[in-house]
Order: C-alpha cells, then sequence, then structure tokens
C-alpha cells in the first residue's frame, strides 16, 4: 500500500519534481537546483499556467511531428490522457503543463535530451 502524501510535504514533493523537470531542460542551473529548500524558493514568483488549449496541444504535437501515443510517452501520461486534452475533455495541470509550457517555448528536444 502506498502512503499519500498530502499538504507541504505534498507540495514540497511537486515543487522539487518541477525543478528538477527545469534543470533537466536547461531552464534552472544545477547550482540553482542544489540551492532550493523551502526557505529559498518565493512561490509567488512562480509563474501560474494557463493551461494549453486542446488545439494548442495537437499543434505542438504536429510541429514536433509526432504520433500521440509517442508524444504522451514523452510527456509521461497514458495516450487516452493526452487524446482527452486535445478533445478538451480534461485540461493537462501540474508537471504536464510545465512540461508543455517548456514544449512550446523551446520545442520538444528540450525534454528529450
Amino acid at each position: 500500500m502506498t502512503k499519500r502524501i498530502t499538504g507541504r510535504a505534498r507540495r514540497m514533493a511537486e515543487l522539487r519534481e518541477t525543478a528538477e523537470g527545469l534543470r533537466r531542460s536547461g531552464l534552472m542551473t544545477s547550482n540553482d537546483y542544489d540551492k532550493i529548500t523551502a526557505k529559498h524558493v518565493d512561490l509567488s514568483k512562480i509563474e501560474r499556467l494557463e493551461p494549453p488549449s486542446g488545439r494548442e496541444i495537437v499543434a505542438l504535437r504536429e510541429k514536433a511531428n509526432m504520433s500521440q501515443a509517442v508524444f504522451a510517452r514523452i510527456l509521461n501520461v497514458g495516450t487516452s490522457t493526452l487524446s482527452q486534452w486535445e478533445r478538451e475533455e480534461k485540461r493537462p495541470r501540474g508537471t504536464a503543463a510545465r512540461l508543455l509550457a517548456i514544449v512550446r517555448a523551446k520545442g520538444v528536444q528540450a525534454i528529450l535530451g
């Protein structure tokens, strides 16, 4: 049985996961990543993202010349989830929304390397 993380611990785990993605994509230096603690992070300076629309997600995927299955694998989501985003039945949240923002800004190669 997996223990569910809630409250502050969950927020910090999500922050570390996002920071790791930013570090891997080159948007954050390794030195800055190593300095992150709850005391040093001003969460008000981290941009709140408006999730991309279904059309934007389709455009990002097609610009990358990828099938739904491949693009979903890169984002670490299921093909059905990606399909639901593209049809606007659901909206990407959290790390997936951040990864899509990186793809929008820097292209899919930014998260592949």
